[in-house]
């Protein structure tokens, strides 16, 4: 069971690291052909589609991941619930594609056909069915298809993108990579599959809990782009540009800590099924201390490297983007705990009402954060709107919880918190003399972690010490 789960978490982790991996290889090249303009209205143009794309999933994609979690080990049963829930996709989506074209593509005059392209990444969510695979723990399919397309979207990239006329070129890679992932899904079904019957009922009695789902996702979608879109509104695509760009930096960071929460969704979904209460409360107390003991030296690490990192990394023109990487490392800890606290423990216990309270509460706070900070302070102003956002959220949903865990949780991080605190100052004081170069920013991630390390174990950190300890006892088995 545990080697399933570390097998699981493994590919998951794969699967979210290469999703964000390729901006890496990527974001140098494109920041410095396409420029920050370009990729301000990129960031627009994708924000305003999300949208769409919102709606038409209308929270299948973790209602269906949960339902099939529920009946993984009935063929016949979990058959039958995905083809009930892939019909309400495709009515959903195509509805929702309609909607796209008369109300945007149609009525855009300068942008239309940026907007036209787009309709690939629809298309590409009409046949994404990965919350299958998620639903029966099966991540390295995932693993396999994020890594063929993030490679296919990487060269296409390379090769056909050469200018800022580009724009639309660059969407058509992306969008197309992500249409091709999706397709190859379905070359994995079959066998998955069993015979079965479909009646109208079976498919319209999933409308109801599909919508409650669907409350706390129109809330956490739009909570990730509505930045994007408020900076528009109150600024210009140039702090667009430098928003997005930063996020993206501490989302590769924040994908490293958030990746269990697929994983540990089915497994607390699985027991919770089981009426195993206490399975899932030891299950999201591991899950706690592992996230404290990544995530604090991550957001902590990732502030003081940023001044020497962003220059080279996305070039000059974009220096605003390492004060917004600054102000937006906290999400990397405050994502972490209520995606412990939602995705993990809310969701998959059928708590959808508290899930979305705490969700809609935190998109509430930081629209009107935004509304505030934008106009005075643009992408900084954004950055600490959104962190202000998320201390709402995990306040909401500890208090939602508090019969189940207690505040005293994060307690058990704190030699991590003081450990990662020291490291990010020293990592800051040696590298502040250095120039922004990359073998600079290798240097100071390298000490970082040595330093963190060393750190943990002269606090005699138990939860480090019990890490070796287990890996020595494998090895000495295996021998």
């Amino acid at each position: 069971m545990k080697s399933k789960l570390l097998s699981n978490y493994l590919y998951n982790l794969c699967y979210q690291a290469l999703i964000l991996i390729t901006p890496i290889i990527t974001m140098p090249y494109v920041s410095r052909v396409l420029g920050n303009e370009n990729i301000g209205l990129y960031n627009f143009f994708n924000s305003m589609v999300s949208y769409f794309v919102l709606f038409g999933c209308i929270g299948l994609n973790l209602y269906g991941q949960r339902e099939i979690a529920f009946c993984k080990d009935k063929p016949k049963r979990r058959t039958r619930v995905f083809l009930e829930l892939y019909i309400i996709r495709i009515v959903s989506l195509s509805i929702s594609m309609l909607a796209y074209y008369l109300l945007i593509i149609k009525n855009s005059t300068s942008y239309s056909l940026y907007y036209a392209v787009f309709l690939i990444e629809m298309f590409s969510s009409l046949f994404d069915i990965s919350w299958f695979y998620q639903g029966m723990e099966e991540f390295k399919v995932q693993a396999l298809r994020n890594l063929i397309v993030k490679v296919l979207a990487t060269v296409l990239i390379f090769v056909c993108v050469k200018s800022e006329k580009d724009l639309g070129i660059y969407i058509a890679c992306t969008a197309g990579a992500n249409l091709i992932g999706s397709l190859s899904l379905w070359l994995h079904l079959p066998k998955y599959l069993a015979s079965t019957y479909l009646t109208f009922f079976g498919i319209t009695k999933h409308i109801t809990p599909v919508l409650l789902m669907f409350m706390p996702q129109i809330a956490t979608s739009i909570y990730s782009h509505i930045d994007k879109t408020m900076i528009r509104i109150f600024s210009d695509y140039f702090q667009v540009g430098y928003y997005s760009q930063a996020e993206k930096i501490v989302k590769i960071i924040l994908s490293l800590v958030t990746s269990l929460g697929a994983v540990m969704l089915s497994r607390v979904a699985d027991k919770y099924a089981k009426g195993d209460f206490e399975g899932i409360k030891f299950y999201i107390q591991k899950s706690f201390k592992f996230l404290l003991t990544i995530a604090y030296p991550a957001a902590f690490g990732l502030m003081a490297i940023s001044s020497k990192t962003i220059p080279w990394f996305l070039g000059d023109d974009f220096k605003p983007s390492a004060y917004c990487v600054v102000l937006l490392a906290p999400i990397i800890i405050l994502i972490g705990i209520s995606n412990i606290l939602g995705t993990q423990f809310l969701l998959p216990t059928r708590k959808m009402k508290e899930y979305t309270v705490a969700v809609s509460f935190g998109l509430v706070v930081n629209v009107f954060m935004n509304m505030i900070l934008i106009s005075k302070w643009g992408c900084f102003g954004a950055a600490i709107a959104t962190c202000v956002g998320e201390i709402a959220v995990v306040a909401l949903q500890f208090f939602f919880v508090r019969k189940d865990f207690k505040l005293s949780i994060l307690l058990t991080g704190t030699k991590n918190f003081f450990a990662a605190i020291i490291m990010a100052v020293i990592v800051y004081v040696v590298l502040r003399p250095m120039p922004a170069e990359i073998e600079i920013s290798l240097f100071g991630v390298g000490l970082g972690v040595i330093i963190y390390i060393i750190l943990l174990f002269v606090m005699r950190e138990r939860f480090m010490f019990d890490l070796i300890k287990n890996f020595f006892s494998r090895n000495k088995n295996k021998a």
